[in-house]
């Protein structure tokens, strides 16, 4: 278990990485005795230094924002425990579900009515000017018939209709 201290405040144990991806890494771990995903945003050595803290800090909390906004809306995404705007880190909760596009793949997913879910959160998002960004398989978990959303991080707050069909 790797113990990493972000700021004078807080340690976090993270036990594994599970994703390694071009803007964050996330990892498992522990938070006030929870398990939870941590999203750590990765800096970008061709950036300059300055220009990528603001990016970083700025991607980290329109990411946070959209996401919360999008749950108190009732789309089903994890809850945030924690937004650390200094270290580009949001930690929240670890649900315990499987990715849609393996479950695709392994063909053990009734197709009508997940796609007939996903058009009503989707609408919902568009509703209030919600836009995901990056709704792809990948990006989506079921649970108990349900669809949770992940990775807000390419989302916007837009009333523009071409954002909303793309």
């Amino acid at each position: 278990m790797e113990k990493i201290k972000l700021n004078d405040k807080y340690i976090f144990d993270l036990n594994r990485l599970i994703h390694k991806g071009a803007e964050a890494n996330l990892y498992i771990g522990t938070y006030l005795d929870m398990k939870c995903v941590f999203k750590i945003r990765k800096p970008k050595k061709y950036r300059n230094k300055d220009l990528d803290k603001k990016i970083r800090r700025r991607r980290t909390q329109s990411e946070s924002v959209i996401q919360i906004k999008a749950r108190e809306a009732g789309i089903r995404t994890p809850i945030i425990w924690h937004i650390d705007l200094e270290n580009y880190v949001i930690i929240m909760e670890f649900i315990d579900g499987k990715i849609i596009r393996d479950e695709i793949m392994n063909e053990k997913l009734e197709i009508e009515n997940f796609a007939r879910l996903l058009a009503l959160d989707i609408a919902n998002l568009h509703n209030i000017n919600l836009v995901h960004g990056d709704l792809t398989t990948s990006n989506l978990l079921i649970t108990q018939n349900k669809i949770t959303y992940l990775d807000f991080g390419l989302g916007t707050i837009s009333e523009d209709i071409e954002e909303k069909a793309v």
